[in-house]
């Protein structure tokens, strides 16, 4: 069978999690699926990321899409009015769409993968016109292709159960698919101890990993933060790790006026340099006013790290009871929650132990991941259930 991946919304260093859910997915079909061939659909500087050398997957890169500045319209129109053609015309049988928009003329059975609706949440946090596409355009496109797409995948139950209240879509017609975790991340945080530090880095300290978009919320976790400081005067440095988005400008203002030797803002840093931080960290923090998933607690707890996170989105869901959850919204929920990690052993011990059972469990691998997706791909391209050990061995 012959599968098309439309990864055209793919921007290296720029789509976050998105880009960790195209690379893992397309390595473990490489890896897994002998059977089916796969066709990625990619913009020409994704093109290099996606092509990871297996001779199953081939990346066709669309090249009338190198447009700088227009990348987001000029890649929804291309998805409806070019991109049907070319499916056609590439003999294609199944359709992926992972970033919850599909063309709605497929002339194929399609898979559409929702992940969330965070823009039409906080449209306010993008500006101009980027926030008008975002808050309108995308959902209603959204809404669209949850009718045409022939099934539907959803990240979480949170995702599903958004996307049916939304649309009216019935649950029947969507499945929950769980994103994974690198289990290699914790290998690397074992080998990390020859990795050094950023020298703005000292021990002990908590730490979060992610873009700074507004909806990450560190606002409100450095205000946390100062507070804790300055009634329980812990020696503790707090570690921020991820690249500067939409929420950088008051995070810097804030950081500015709290003066505080105690917070860093280490920016983008490698992934060595992450897994390092990971494995020293004392406590990982994850305080969003929404994710349709939410990975770092995740790689936290392989890490052998104790997390504590919102109880907004999808977060309590992926975390289970392995996180004190907190109230993102207050600034005094989340300094109870990360003095109660970082004054109580035996607490902190208890999360350590609970995260590394909640990795284990298997529920949130990219090998199950990927079986998932080649099982609802099969049936959609009415491939017969007893090749289904023949394709993932």
């Amino acid at each position: 069978m012959k599968i098309g991946i439309d990864a055209l919304s793919l921007i290296p260093g720029r789509t976050g999690g998105m880009e960790t859910f195209f690379v893992k997915i397309i390595e473990m079909l490489g890896r897994l699926d002998s059977r089916n061939e796969y066709v990625i659909f990619a913009l020409p500087e994704a093109g290099e990321r996606l092509n990871l050398g297996y001779s199953n997957i081939k990346v066709h890169t669309c090249r009338s899409l190198h447009t700088p500045g227009l990348t987001v319209p000029f890649r929804l129109l291309y998805e409806q009015i070019a991109l049907p053609s070319l499916i056609k015309a590439l003999d294609i049988d199944v359709m992926l769409f992972p970033a919850s928009i599909c063309s709605w003329r497929c002339p194929c059975k399609s898979l559409l993968i929702v992940v969330d609706f965070i823009a039409a949440y906080y449209a306010e946090h993008f500006p101009g016109k980027l926030g008008i596409i975002k808050e309108r355009l995308l959902p209603w496109m959204i809404g669209v292709s949850a009718r045409r797409a022939t099934k539907i995948a959803a990240i979480s139950e949170f995702t599903k159960r958004d996307l049916c209240k939304r649309f009216a879509i019935p649950e029947e017609r969507v499945e929950v698919v769980y994103l994974g975790t690198d289990r290699r991340i914790s290998d690397f945080a074992k080998e990390s101890t020859a990795v050094e530090l950023p020298g703005s880095v000292r021990e002990p300290f908590i730490l979060f990993v992610g873009y700074q978009h507004l909806h990450k919320n560190l606002v409100r976790l450095v205000r946390a933060f100062a507070k804790v400081k300055a009634r329980k005067n812990i020696p503790h440095m707090l570690v921020l790790a991820g690249k500067e988005e939409s929420g950088t400008h008051d995070l810097r203002r804030e950081l500015d006026r709290l003066q505080s030797d105690s917070i860093v803002d280490l920016g983008f840093v490698s992934s060595e340099v992450i897994s390092a931080l990971y494995r020293r960290a004392s406590l990982f923090v994850y305080p969003s006013l929404i994710e349709g998933f939410g990975l770092p607690p995740l790689d936290a707890m392989a890490c052998g790290v104790p997390v504590a996170a919102s109880n907004a989105g999808a977060i309590p869901e992926v975390v289970g009871d392995a996180a004190i959850l907190f109230d993102p919204h207050s600034e005094e929920d989340i300094a109870r929650a990360l003095e109660q990690v970082l004054l109580d052993d035996t607490l902190r011990n208890e999360l350590v132990k609970k995260g590394y059972e909640r990795i284990s469990s298997n529920m949130f691998s990219w090998e199950r991941t990927t079986e998932q997706i080649v099982d609802l791909l099969e049936r959609l391209g009415d491939n017969s259930a007893t090749h289904r050990e023949e394709v993932l061995n």
